[in-house]
């Protein structure tokens, strides 16, 4: 993880890192930094929404998988758990579980999930091997917005034939959408991890496995280069503000009453600006260029354009 240290304290109230949830990128960063806390967290997730009992597996956090080439989009994935099956005649890993919190409406959910399912393929296979080799690919996306408004706690996504439902297509490919407030279906002991998520304290820790992810929450936020961390930790929300403030977007508001070439030049400086800041940031790519939308009143094609020319 990259934290900017050079970049002032939010000068707003900020909610104290002791009120953090699980939903909250730092704080599930910041939680998952250790290797035995991600696999056990990992181990958590994946048991209560799959039902799988993990074997022999390697886990590693915010897991950068670059493109094909040079000028194509890579990913970065929050978790990415990969179990090896000692029976498999292959280096492959036999299954992979890539875990996803997300606590901003994805509008884009399904075009990004299958984005980021075949980087993972096209990374794993090594030129001449079969296709068979290929290993299921699980990914586990944890929201706080109802991804299809039907109030389920879990959606769970495979590709199918159309005219058949009843026809087998196994592909290896499983999506999760987990919808932490939701009502219908899921188990008990999946309603309480999902509650624990957005309300982590000790009184949602009510069952061993949650009070061992509470004592390790608890330790991490008692740690004193955890808080100095959090204190200069800016969100791209918050960046934003920051940058109205210090005046480097006052090209918006003052583009009236400068000549044009100038107004477009001041524009221009903060896009880039906004873009190249918020990258150093480690802000996803899609989070940046949503933003960069909003902010600048761009079209998609507009946005992508600054995008390929700063990011």
């Amino acid at each position: 993880m990259k934290y900017n240290s050079n970049i002032p304290a939010n000068p707003s109230p900020k909610q104290p890192l002791s009120e953090l949830n699980l939903m909250n990128s730092f704080l599930f960063e910041a939680v998952t930094e250790k290797h035995e806390n991600a696999e056990l967290l990992a181990r958590t997730i994946i048991r209560r929404a799959l039902g799988i009992e993990l074997g022999n597996v390697t886990v590693e956090v915010e897991k950068p998988l670059k493109g094909i080439d040079t000028d194509k989009r890579g990913i970065r994935m929050d978790i990415c758990v990969r179990e090896f099956n000692q029976t498999t005649p292959t280096s492959l890993p036999s299954r992979i579980f890539n875990i996803e919190p997300n606590n901003y409406k994805e509008n884009e959910l399904p075009r990004r999930n299958r984005f980021s399912q075949s980087l993972m393929d096209v990374k794993l296979l090594p030129s001449g091997d079969s296709g068979f080799n290929l290993p299921d690919i699980y990914t586990i996306w944890i929201l706080t917005d109802d991804p299809f408004g039907k109030d389920r706690m879990i959606y769970t996504v495979k590709n199918m034939v159309e005219e058949d439902s009843e026809i087998v297509y196994n592909d290896g490919i499983t999506k999760i959408f987990l919808f932490v407030n939701g009502k219908i279906g899921g188990s008990t002991e999946l309603q309480n991890l999902l509650h624990f998520f957005t309300n982590t304290n000790t009184n949602n820790a009510v069952d061993d496995e949650l009070s061992n992810l509470q004592k390790i929450v608890d330790e991490v936020k008692h740690n004193a280069e955890v808080g100095d961390r959090y204190m200069h930790f800016v969100t791209y929300e918050e960046y934003a503000q920051l940058r109205e403030e210090s005046g480097y977007l006052r090209g918006i508001e003052q583009g009236k009453e400068q000549c044009k070439e100038e107004a477009k030049k001041e524009r221009e400086h903060g896009i880039r600006s906004l873009v190249e800041s918020l990258k150093s940031l480690s802000v996803e790519y899609f989070k940046i260029k949503e933003f960069l939308s909003n902010q600048y009143s761009l079209s998609n094609e507009q946005a992508d354009q600054y995008m390929n020319l700063y990011y």
